[in-house]
């Protein structure tokens, strides 16, 4: 996983440098998604459970990550997601460091539970806020908006977060107790298709 997660970054800074115009669109093309610098954080979130027992993640979060976020320049969208994506590793890399929750008050319970829902919050909250500021739009309070759009990401994240959870805890169990040969026929199959879609999207672009 890690040779994967750092050729993927690799791949994304190589098209960074050398092809930019494909990190023009805020919405990129199906075609060249993977290579896309939206992708960072997936990336090098992968790497994560490595460096984690190599590097010390809260001083460099603190004295890095977070003034990272506050100077680059908002109508640059590559250097953009670059430097969010970095500091959000970063952080999650300092909050995993820190002691974990041991509290069973219920707000500490609602806090993990919506740390076990948090891959569901991604995946819903660009759809969920879409269809809301498509309904509201031209209304003439928009913070009272984005408040309300964030209550709802929260209320879709709870409804859906189980299924999330219950669905990786499925697939944990299947690769888990997959045999090597398996596991490697399923891993070669889908890095092959990877390359041969980023290939095809950089080919087409």
């Amino acid at each position: 996983m890690d040779w994967f997660a750092a050729a993927w970054l690799g791949s994304i800074l190589l098209t960074t440098m050398v092809a930019p115009e494909l990190q023009a669109d805020i919405n990129p093309p199906l075609s060249t998604l993977l290579l896309s610098s939206m992708n960072v954080a997936f990336a090098a979130g992968l790497l994560l459970p490595r460096l984690m027992r190599m590097v010390t993640f809260w001083p460099i979060a603190l004295l890095i990550g977070i003034p990272l976020a506050f100077v680059v320049p908002a109508d640059d969208w590559t250097t953009l997601r670059w430097t969010v994506s970095l500091t959000c590793v970063l952080l999650v890399g300092a909050a995993a460091q820190l002691p974990q929750i041991t509290s069973e008050r219920w707000l500490s319970k609602t806090a993990i539970r919506f740390g076990n829902w948090s891959y569901t919050t991604y995946l819903i909250h660009c759809t969920v806020l879409w269809l809301w500021f498509q309904y509201f739009q031209g209304y003439a309070h928009p913070t009272r908006i984005w408040l309300f759009g964030l209550v709802l990401v929260a209320i879709a994240t709870a409804a859906l977060g189980w299924l999330d959870v219950k669905l990786y805890e499925k697939l944990r169990d299947v690769v888990k107790y997959a045999s090597f040969d398996r596991k490697r026929i399923a891993g070669s199959i889908y890095v092959a298709t990877f390359v041969l879609f980023c290939v095809l999207g950089v080919a087409l672009a």
